[in-house]
């Protein structure tokens, strides 16, 4: 039952994180637009967000090995809620 749920847990934050990154990739040529932003310098985007995401694996494998994967994982679950309700809504 343990590994379900931690198999359960993680399948959750990867589906949030994948939906995170397509609300941004349409974003982008918006994004370009909106600050006048070549095709270019938009690249750098997913580059950063890739960049991003690799360099927090190994603070995250050190987190995980002192909380354990499922609170590391419930940690991180809650980071991402915390901070996307600090991003502003659009009308």
């Amino acid at each position: 039952m343990r590994k379900v749920a931690i198999a359960i847990v993680v399948i959750l934050a990867r589906v949030i994180y994948s939906a995170y990154w397509f609300y941004l990739a349409p974003a982008l040529p918006i994004i370009g637009v909106e600050f006048r932003v070549g095709k270019a310098l938009l690249g750098l985007v997913p580059f950063i967000f890739i960049v991003g995401a690799a360099a927090f694996q190994v603070p995250a494998g050190i987190i995980a090995s002192h909380l354990g994967n499922a609170r590391t994982a419930g940690l991180g679950l809650l980071t991402m809620a915390i901070t996307g309700l600090l991003v502003p809504p659009q009308h």
